[in-house]
């Protein structure tokens, strides 16, 4: 999983990203309601990042509203 994380994290073709009313998709693989649900109870609550600039900058250059 670790190895996926990070290819979801390094991941800059915003095309690779759907959200729809059954699930969040990277690429092939698909979360549903209960299965992010379950990870935000017992694992990651939120990401951040201590740069305010570089984020926004990100989203910037791909094309993404903030």
């Amino acid at each position: 999983m670790p190895t996926v994380l990070s290819d979801v994290l390094a991941e800059r073709d915003r095309d690779a990203f759907a959200i729809d009313a059954d699930a969040v998709r990277w690429r092939d693989i698909a979360l549903d309601a209960s299965e992010i649900g379950g990870t935000r109870a017992g694992f990651a609550l939120s990401f951040g990042s201590c740069s305010f600039d570089e984020p926004v900058n990100e989203l910037n250059a791909v094309g993404l509203p903030h």
